[in-house]
């Protein structure tokens, strides 16, 4: 495609650093875009994928950003205005599959999150089997305020976690909610005081788990996705998500969030 081959040729957006005990990390590290999913961070996210997907010694996996301002801020909305349509939905497609294939990893995963995760950061946090969340996180789900809804496996993800009634509040009214209150609905296992705080919690939680068994580990990980399979329904969320992303609202509605950020960004 156009655009996709004119960003192959991209700086570095993910780093990667093993620690003792088997414990591997990925460092989101994409300040111009607060570690937007666009071309090159979800290519590279692919990248070591297969590369996990592979591994036979890795015990844990943490994935984080580089600041403790943001975890991931979501869809790439400045490269999303420069695709065709035929673009945005086979990049969509191809962010959904990196999702699904995160979540199918054999290995136990862990985000750290803090400060800004929202809209498709927050679906990539889901993905993970756990999250620890610093006391300054703000997660949420904006797109119903931009005319669509998550798109890449994040409602189901998110109505299995902390139930249907709070998931349709959530993705209803686009409301922030911090991290006590993620808490206390399930969505995140643990608060930290805050980022280097929550970053020891992640460490000590992967050393657990290299304490156990790697094959019974890896084979609960398993029983765990194939008991969670017919609760995922990512298909329907795809269509509907497809329906929405035509629509003329919802362009408007990008534009003006886009303008918006860049008001806020002359302001500082």
């Amino acid at each position: 495609l156009r655009y996709l081959a004119r960003r192959l040729f991209t700086v570095r957006t993910l780093r990667r650093v093993e620690h003792p005990e088997n414990i591997s990390e990925l460092i989101m590290c994409d300040p111009s875009s607060r570690n937007a999913l666009g071309y090159s961070l979800v290519k590279e996210f692919e990248d070591q994928v297969k590369l996990y997907q592979k591994d036979t010694t890795t015990r844990c996996l943490i994935i984080k950003s580089e600041s403790s301002e943001y975890f991931c801020s979501g869809g790439h909305l400045k490269e999303r205005l420069k695709m065709s349509q035929e673009e945005v939905d086979s990049f969509t497609t191809k962010m959904r599959e990196l999702l699904k294939s995160i979540e199918l990893l054999p290995i136990p995963t862990i985000s750290l999150l803090s400060g800004a995760i929202v809209g498709g950061g927050l679906e990539l946090a889901l993905a993970t089997d756990m999250r620890i969340a610093a006391k300054n996180s703000k997660l949420s789900f904006p797109q119903c305020k931009l005319g669509i809804i998550p798109g890449l496996g994040g409602m189901g993800r998110l109505m299995k976690l902390i139930g249907i009634g709070k998931a349709k509040e959530m993705i209803f009214t686009a409301k922030q909610i911090t991290a006590e209150d993620a808490l206390q609905i399930g969505l995140i296992n643990r608060v930290s005081e805050n980022y280097d705080v929550g970053h020891s919690y992640c460490l000590a939680l992967a050393r657990e788990i290299s304490k156990c068994s790697l094959l019974a580990t890896r084979e609960a990980k398993k029983v765990f996705l194939e008991l969670d399979a017919d609760i995922q329904k990512e298909a329907i969320q795809a269509n509907a998500y497809k329906n929405l992303i035509k629509n003329k609202e919802r362009e408007e509605s990008l534009k003006q969030f886009n303008n918006k950020k860049e008001k806020g960004k002359q302001q500082q």
